[in-house]
């Protein structure tokens, strides 16, 4: 579901953009690219060709809705769109009443409550989530982990020959999630 970089790490750190998490919940999704016709789609030149089926499949159903009124998927994806974009995708029930201290007032306190009372996100030690800070390929990760439900807790769950990135190792709060 989730690539490294072309230099052989993972990159957690590293801010992902909305093209890329979109692919990555459309990869989970069981969607070909082969299946999607882009033929007449207008924003399939914007898109790098890895992310135009999957771009096209989140529009289509709902999963991304644009930034102010455009797609923008080379920008980077904050950590609200993100949660947004994990809680239009699946649809598990919640009444989205956890909630952080600065979120009040925000567009998508909606999709935030609910996407922490799922349990996908946990926001920060300070009560907050900081919904308008760009999100790591770590974080998104884990998230998504959390939301497929498939959260590894100790070494023995990681799968054996599995790829291991430099960048990633044990200690890390992210190893687990990202192996």
């Amino acid at each position: 579901v989730v690539n490294g970089r072309g230099d052989g790490t993972f990159d957690p750190a590293g801010f992902i953009t909305r093209e890329e998490l979109v692919t990555m919940i459309w990869r989970y999704a069981g969607e070909a690219a082969s299946e999607q016709d882009l033929s007449n789609w207008p924003d399939a030149g914007k898109v790098y060709d890895y992310a135009a089926g999957a771009m096209k499949w989140a529009v289509e159903t709902g999963v991304i809705n644009g930034k102010d009124g455009k797609l923008a998927p080379k920008d980077n994806a904050t950590r609200a769109q993100f949660a947004a974009i994990c809680a239009r995708f699946d649809t598990g029930k919640s009444n989205g009443s956890r909630t952080f201290s600065d979120i009040k007032g925000h567009w998508a306190k909606a999709y935030i409550e609910r996407a922490a009372e799922l349990g996908w996100i946990s926001g920060f030690q300070d009560g907050t989530f900081r919904p308008d800070a760009y999100i790591t390929r770590a974080q998104a990760v884990t998230m998504i982990n959390r939301m497929l439900n498939r959260v590894p807790e100790d070494p023995s769950d990681l799968l054996p020959g599995m790829n291991v990135w430099p960048d990633c190792r044990p200690g890390d709060w992210f190893y687990l999630a990202i192996q």
